[in-house]
């Protein structure tokens, strides 16, 4: 800097701020409920102008569905990048959230994830099932077509399995005696 005859040097130093967090990658996985995710939820920590910021330090934490992860807390590396695990919760009906924010920004970047039932463990009555204890004339078909469900473990619901159902006693026929579990695990026989 000039002024008049005098003259001198000075160094300014611009401080970046970072933005939120970029989700690079393990965002909109799936996986089994109480079971931990195949890729690493990855954040990079970026300044206003994109370039990357490293020894930031970046929280990640369960906002929605239970679950949890193995890092709370992870200063970026070099490359701005910095990770966790996510193990989901309990539940295929709740939404699967964890949410990564960076010090010095509060905004948070979300992840999700579609929670999938486990292996069907037990078939139960549907749940408002009115087709069960039915009675009819000979020769025709009950009001309501009796539905089943499968859950697994947990009581979720396991979407996608095939029933057969089958008369096994007093007689009769029925209809679309094969079905496909609904998402909520729940298959109906066409007609009995």
């Amino acid at each position: 800097a000039t002024l008049g005859a005098k003259s001198a040097d000075v160094t300014v130093t611009v401080a970046q701020t970072p933005v939120a967090p970029v989700a690079i990658a393990g965002n909109g996985q799936s996986g089994p409920v109480n079971q931990t995710l195949a890729n690493s939820l990855q954040v990079r920590v970026e300044d206003r102008l994109g370039n990357v910021m490293a020894g930031r330090q970046v929280t990640f934490s369960v906002t929605s569905g239970g679950g949890s992860i193995t890092t709370t807390s992870a200063n970026s590396d070099a490359a701005g990048l910095a990770s966790t695990t996510w193990t989901l919760g309990s539940s295929t009906a709740v939404l699967q959230r964890v949410g990564a924010t960076v010090a010095g920004n509060a905004t948070t970047t979300f992840f999700t994830a579609n929670p999938l039932a486990g292996p069907a463990v037990q078939m139960l009555l549907a749940p408002g099932n009115a087709g069960d204890g039915q009675t009819a004339q000979f020769g025709t078909a009950v009001a309501i077509p009796p539905s089943v469900q499968l859950v697994d473990v947990l009581g979720n619901g396991v979407a996608g399995a095939t029933v057969t159902f089958s008369v096994i006693a007093g007689g009769g026929s029925i209809t679309g005696a094969s079905a496909v579990t609904n998402v909520n695990g729940v298959a109906s026989v066409g007609s009995w």
